[in-house]
């Protein structure tokens, strides 16, 4: 009998490890899908930035418009169950409580003296408190300013160069894997002169996604003054799987290492 028992709660406990890991493989190998909008101009600035995993279980929402700013949620479970929201509700915001002091029992005179020293020492804790700030801002702005220095020679040493080298081949790497593309998508715009729309265009023109099927640029060199307004749509695909392997190759290279350590202010 109780092996039995036994055997049934190792049942149990493989089904569950079976199912974490399809769960697993699920996020890591199921492309997740990227989509965006925006539209901008006279009547309307709005924005919208998701990404949601295969049947939508997961969701990130980034969603600004004019009225009611900028929103942001990631929920579980096609939206029910929220993880992380912002802005928080109003409840959560807490008026500060106001500090009371005691009531004396002494006489008019006595209380006015003890007003007017309590204000001569107030004034001198004042002086004081100044001069030492100063002092502090000083040596906080003299130590900012030996910290800048000393990351910006490790910076631009040869581990540091080798370093964001490495970061920046793998990050244009990602996101070519990302296959982030235009649809539907228009863009008008005028510079302060015709001279200067020309210069915007021809500099769009040498940019590659600029030359994409779903996206229209349209110049206008009849504007006295300059202006962008355009609407559009923004597509791709994530695989959770090959950012954490971006993230691994970039954290076994020993100049990301050295990197990311002078970033962080660390001796190695």
């Amino acid at each position: 009998m109780a092996v039995m028992i036994l055997l049934s709660i190792l049942k149990v406990i493989l089904w569950i490890l079976l199912i974490l890991l399809l769960l697993i493989l699920y996020l890591l190998l199921v492309p997740w899908g990227i989509r965006g909008r925006f539209r901008l101009d006279e009547e309307e600035q709005s924005g919208s930035f998701t990404i949601k995993s295969f049947l939508r279980c997961f969701q990130l929402v980034l969603d600004y418009t004019k009225e009611n700013k900028l929103q942001f949620q990631i929920s579980l479970f096609w939206g029910k169950w929220k993880l992380l929201s912002y802005p928080e509700s109003e409840g959560q915001r807490k008026a500060g409580k106001e500090k009371g002091f005691p009531v004396d029992n002494q006489s008019e005179e006595e209380q006015d003296e003890g007003k007017k020293n309590g204000r001569e020492s107030k004034k001198k804790e004042k002086r004081k408190e100044k001069k030492q700030d100063r002092k502090k801002s000083w040596l906080n702005f003299k130590e900012k300013i030996s910290k800048v220095f000393q990351l910006l020679r490790k910076l631009f040493s040869e581990p540091g160069k080798a370093g964001i080298h490495k970061i920046r081949v793998e990050l244009f790497g990602f996101l070519r894997r990302l296959g982030l593309h235009f649809t539907k998508t228009e863009m008008h715009f005028a510079g302060s002169g015709p001279d200067v729309t020309g210069e915007i265009l021809g500099v769009l023109a040498m940019i590659p996604w600029a030359h994409q099927p779903g996206l229209k640029i349209r110049p206008d060199f009849t504007a006295d003054k300059a202006y962008f307004k355009g609407h559009g749509q923004v597509r791709g695909h994530l695989l959770v799987g090959d950012l954490l392997l971006t993230v691994i190759r970039l954290l076994m290279d020993k100049n990301v290492r050295t990197l990311l350590h002078a970033i962080g202010g660390n001796k190695k």
